[in-house]
């Protein structure tokens, strides 16, 4: 009988571990809001590890199914009228088209000050951002910025952040703007800097 070791991750940085000794695990922990659950093996085993159902439940013990509390979750900004443009010549509207499969890239090694700036059409209000690199896994920010502004001339510094993963997700107070700019702060020459999809939440 297989032991693993797993590390549960919510979004909002809260985490949990536990040991799995048999083939249905529970893992229990305090009620908490958060939209995305990631579950991390820590432990080594010489089987697979394999998962046929995950399901969450409310403290009551009842299954949650989506659409009962959607009010709870981020919503998803309308890009159909927005445009990009970037420090290099790449395909910017990549980073729009809904294709995990296309992606806008740096085409070069991470460089601090490459950038890509968005133009929402109009002011809107926003207080998260997502960039996913999609299949180039590597190709995340390392160290960037986040700006933004109503006119495009007159910036308002957001959030400095780093990346760690290829999708990556930064919540910030809301923000009330038309363009948002994302600027790297730190080198890195061995993985270029990729966006396959940067959506904004409410």
């Amino acid at each position: 009988m297989a032991v693993l070791m797993l590390l549960l991750i919510t979004q909002v940085s809260e985490s949990r571990t536990g040991e799995g000794k048999n083939a249905s695990l529970f893992i229990a922990f305090p009620a908490h809001e958060a939209r995305y659950i990631k579950i991390v093996q820590t432990g080594t085993d010489s089987h697979w590890w394999s998962v046929a159902e995950i399901a969450v439940y409310t403290a009551d013990q009842t299954p949650w199914t989506p659409g009962e509390q959607d009010e709870l979750l981020p919503t998803e900004l309308d890009r159909t009228s927005w445009t990009a443009k970037a420090s290099t010549s790449e395909d910017v509207s990549a980073l729009l088209d809904d294709n995990l499969n296309s992606r806008w890239t740096s085409a070069s090694g991470q460089q601090a000050d490459q950038w890509i700036q968005i133009d929402l059409g109009s002011i809107q209000n926003f207080s998260r951002l997502t960039m996913d690199s999609g299949s180039s896994t590597n190709d995340y920010a390392r160290s960037f910025t986040i700006v933004t502004s109503t006119d495009g001339e007159q910036w308002n510094s957001v959030s400095e952040a780093v990346g760690t993963d290829s999708l990556i997700s930064v919540t910030f107070t809301n923000q009330k703007a038309r363009y948002v700019k994302i600027a790297l702060t730190t080198d890195n020459a061995e993985w270029w800097w990729s966006i396959a999809e940067l959506k904004l939440y409410h």
